[in-house]
């Protein structure tokens, strides 16, 4: 009789086993069944080893969530060797999120794409949140890659090694064995852990982690081996793990599920688990002496012909908006990294929650590409919660609408409750099916407290009341290049502090009102991999303004005061360049560097109104602000300014930071001082801010303590912030 040997690697609440049946052949077939356990699945990489050691091999596997990982590679012919390497070298914080580098983003949804804490689905005007935290965008991306080339209709029992998966359909409640179709799709499907990881679409079945029902697929090694029936009811991991050959159970106490950075260690406890079972796996190898054959690799060319694309899933966008940004036509040869570049593209619009691809070989010796997308719903409500020590708690609000008010348009419309409220609309019509030019109308409003000083005084604490409004064109070259061309209206608003924080030196002053409007023309260049911890790539921005018709209206007596500050109300047309430039490089991916300048120039003294201000950690670009460590926010002002940054970023551990940072610049009221100032100041006439602390790259959003201090009064000043900024 035949004899069949099932090898059980069982993680979580069990761990590792084996099954016979009587055999009529003299070389026993071979059983791998191996289970979930998140990271703690690394384990059956150090079981392989020893069984690759032995000359084991495997006539069949089933796994299970991570089991269906390390076994559907292994069916594939990478050696025990290779998955090591790759396991142990993938960045899994990367791979089990959705977020991609921020230079493969569209330039338009760069700042709103990593910003928000809890994103609500808006479907049937109903709120609705995710199904699961991660959708896999990335993990699947880097499946494809792994098993490049294979079709999307393959048979599973036709790999290297017969393969098959477990997975649990929701809405039949029933076991799901996945035996063909997409390779990567099944193992996906397999591994989606309900609340974690959203179920995967199949057919007309929703599934997710087979762990759920069938974490050890014993039986269904059994039923392939001797070609049984399938059992119809559910075997739970006791009953599943009677009458198997070996069982190997690793000591995982301790260890932690998530801890997918340890894969080494997982596999070592695997391999000590296995060589304690050494004697019986012996027995086995001895019997397979003479039966040994060679598992040869999947072929895996280096480029295929797409003579065909396809597209599935799609709603409300066109098909030709999707295989335009592919940048792939029929006819043309593609490798691996070509098909991962287009996906990325695809996903980068943030148009998608995910994106992935299917081949299908044709008569015509290529392949047919189906990209398989599931769209955003046309509205998202999204929230995100901040805090800094200066301007305490808050939270920004923000509804976004895809082509609801107008087919091809974005509506932002973004509202913050903090102590300096905002409110922001941005409308966006698209003019072409790649969306890269677009006309685009906005109106925002910041109310704001500002603390007014000079060398020697502080001058007092005043309310600003900004307001934005205008329409332009603007035109993306690109995913990392944007040019604007705007008309604005602007009015600002100061006013008495009516808190008294500190004593107002003008009698009986209220307010002084600004209106003018402006003519805009910006370039931006932003190649970056984060819009918070940056690793590498430039940032450029240079901003031109012609400000004209300018009306104020105020109560102040110019003819009592002499400051500088107040009674250079010029109503003449003037100009403005501001520009900022940053270089961010990692070296040895430990130390990171950021290195830049920034200018903000105008061609008159201004005033109080349009002054650029300096000081703190935040930024607010809508008015004229720019980070300065060591002071406060908005503690320096005047209408000309220059200062250069440095930074420095030291990993201490995953996602903590030690960082330290300064700034060096100066400022002039009058524009034709700046250039007297560089000749013939020395560097202590510099303003100076230097400030170090740490860095905490957390889910939530950014956490930073830092103290600084600055040349000028000496004294220390401290930041902490958490989350996502809401300006």
């Amino acid at each position: 009789m035949k004899r069949s040997i099932i090898i059980i690697i069982l993680l979580i609440l069990h761990s590792f086993a084996f099954s016979q049946q009587d055999s009529l052949c003299d070389c026993p077939k071979v059983a791998l069944v191996l289970s979930g356990g998140g990271a703690r699945g690394f384990a059956h990489i150090g079981v392989l080893r020893v069984l690759d050691e032995l000359g084991i091999k495997p006539d069949y596997i089933t796994g299970t969530s991570m089991g269906s990982i390390i076994g559907g590679f292994y069916s594939l012919g990478y050696t025990v060797k290779e998955i090591e390497e790759i396991t142990h070298t993938l960045d899994w914080n990367k791979l089990l999120s959705d977020n991609i580098e921020l230079n493969k983003i569209v330039m338009d949804e760069k700042k709103e794409s990593d910003r928000y804490n809890i994103t609500f689905h808006i479907r049937d005007h109903k709120f609705k949140l995710p199904a699961g935290v991660i959708e896999g965008q990335q993990i699947v991306s880097k499946f494809k890659e792994l098993s490049w080339a294979l079709p999307g209709n393959t048979k599973f029992d036709s790999l290297p090694i017969p393969f098959h998966c477990m997975g649990v359909d929701l809405f039949s409640g029933k076991t799901i064995e996945m035996k063909s179709g997409d390779f990567t799709s099944a193992i996906r499907a397999s591994m989606a852990i309900p609340s974690i990881f959203s179920p995967a679409h199949i057919d007309s079945m929703l599934i997710v982690d087979g762990g759920v029902e069938r974490n050890f697929p014993v039986q269904e090694a059994k039923n392939v081996l001797s070609r049984t029936a399938v059992l119809s009811s559910i075997v739970d991991s006791r009953e599943q793990t009677k009458g198997v050959d070996v069982f190997i159970k690793p000591n995982l106490k301790g260890l932690k599920f998530r801890d997918f950075t340890r894969s080494t260690t997982f596999a070592d406890y695997g391999e000590t688990a296995a060589l304690e079972k050494y004697e019986e796996l012996q027995k086995i190898a001895a019997r397979l002496k003479n039966c040994k054959r060679k598992i040869k690799k999947i072929e895996q060319p280096e480029k295929i012909k797409i003579n065909k694309i396809d597209v599935k899933g799609l709603k409300n966008l066109s098909k030709e908006f999707v295989i335009d940004y592919s940048d792939i036509e029929p006819g043309q040869y593609v490798s691996k990294e070509d098909l991962t570049k287009s996906v990325e593209l695809i996903y980068g619009t943030l148009h998608f929650t995910k994106v992935s691809y299917t081949l299908l070989k044709d008569s015509l010796q290529g392949y047919t590409l189906t990209f398989n997308v599931s769209e955003k719903t046309k509205a998202l409500f999204q929230l995100a919660f901040y805090y800094n020590n200066e301007y305490q708690l808050g939270v920004r609000n923000n509804l976004a609408l895809r082509n609801i008010l107008v087919p091809n348009s974005r509506t932002n419309l973004a509202f913050n409750i903090a102590r300096s409220p905002s409110f922001c609309f941005v409308f966006n019509k698209f003019a072409e099916k790649r969306q890269r030019l677009s006309s685009f109308l906005f109106f925002d409003a910041l109310k704001d407290k500002v603390n007014l000083f000079t060398s020697k005084y502080k001058l007092g604490s005043y309310h600003r009341l900004s307001t934005n409004v205008g329409a332009g064109i603007k035109y993306s070259i690109g995913l990392n290049h944007q040019v604007k061309c705007y008309i604005e209206r602007q009015s600002t608003r100061m006013f008495a502090n009516d808190v008294g924080d500190y004593m107002i030196i003008f009698k009986d002053f209220s307010y002084h009102k600004t209106k003018l409007w402006s003519l805009n023309f910006s370039y931006k260049l932003n190649t970056t991999d984060d819009l918070y911890f940056p690793k590498k790539g430039f940032i450029f921005t240079i901003k031109y303004k012609r400000l004209g018709n300018i009306i104020h209206n105020s109560d102040i007596n110019q003819n009592n005061y002499d400051y500088n500050t107040f009674n250079k109300f010029t109503t003449d047309n003037f100009q403005s360049l501001y520009a900022n430039f940053s270089h961010h490089k990692t070296y040895f991916n430990i130390i990171s560097t950021s290195l830049g300048f920034t200018v903000g120039l105008h061609s008159r003294q201004t005033g109080f109104w349009n002054d650029y201000s300096m000081g703190g950690i935040s930024t607010n670009t809508n008015n004229n602000h720019i980070p300065f460590v060591g002071f406060s926010y908005g503690e320096i002002f005047d209408s000309n300014i220059a200062l250069a940054n440095l930074e420095l970023d030291i990993k201490l551990y995953r996602n903590i930071y030690f960082s330290a940072e300064t700034n060096v610049g100066f400022t002039s009221a009058e524009l034709n001082q700046m250039w007297t100032f560089i000749e013939h100041s020395s560097f202590d006439n510099y303003i100076q801010g230097y400030c170090l602390g740490f860095k905490f790259d957390l889910p939530f959003g950014p956490l930073r303590t830092m103290v600084g201090i600055n040349n000028i009064d000496r004294k220390m000043r401290w930041y902490i912030s958490a989350g996502f900024p809401l300006y």
